[in-house]
């Protein structure tokens, strides 16, 4: 299942005033609530892993900063010791580097719940905003950063057209089916999704 952050603050906030000043990360009070929404988000994935009612989760959330990303790997590392359940962790980055795709997926993030009463243009410039915040604060996720916390980085740039980048693999159990599986379907994402998605925006 996902948990997505997004979806968390829609459901528990007036989301509907929430601009891009929202997503400042000089703004406190901003940062308190989507911290907060973030957590309740990761709270939902580990207990629903814990007790299994699943056996994968994927956490939805633009963890930008190495602060978020170490308080997600803290909090696994006390779950596992507090459950006695072993949790794997994966962090898939998606990186989109080509200038036609970003305006695509500015264009298409325009139509979604955040924006359902707001017009076109407004929207737009809106989001544009909110992603440069999110740029200006972003902390690149380095080998050493996951060395510390375990678990596996991949990171797949402009829908798998560029080389995939992959380390913590060779800590994994490769008999491991869900390993596996998940492997599979990024190695051929391109193939399988990426060419059409190109076709949309080419």
């Amino acid at each position: 299942d996902t948990f997505n952050a997004g979806f968390i603050r829609r459901k528990l906030s007036n989301f509907e005033n929430q601009d891009s000043k929202f997503f400042d990360f000089n703004n406190p009070e901003g940062k308190k609530q989507r911290d907060l929404y973030a957590t309740i988000s990761l709270d939902h994935l580990l207990n629903s892993l814990i007790v299994d009612n699943l056996d994968i989760g994927i956490l939805d959330a633009t963890n930008s900063t190495r602060e978020r990303r170490d308080y997600i790997f803290n909090t696994i590392k006390q779950k596992n010791s507090s459950s006695g359940v072993k949790i794997n962790t994966m962090v898939l980055e998606i990186k989109c580097e080509d200038q036609k795709c970003w305006e695509y997926n500015a264009r298409a993030k325009t139509k979604g719940p955040d924006y359902a009463k707001m017009g076109y243009d407004v929207a737009l410039k809106d989001f544009i905003n909110r992603a440069h915040k999110y740029r200006d604060a972003f902390e690149e996720i380095t080998k050493d950063e996951m060395i510390k916390d375990g678990g596996v980085f991949i990171t797949l740039k402009d829908v798998g057209r560029a080389n995939i980048e992959k380390f913590g693999v060779e800590n994994i159990d490769h008999d491991d089916q869900v390993f596996e599986m998940i492997m599979k379907f990024i190695d051929c994402y391109y193939e399988e999704f990426g060419k059409d998605y190109l076709d949309l925006v080419y």
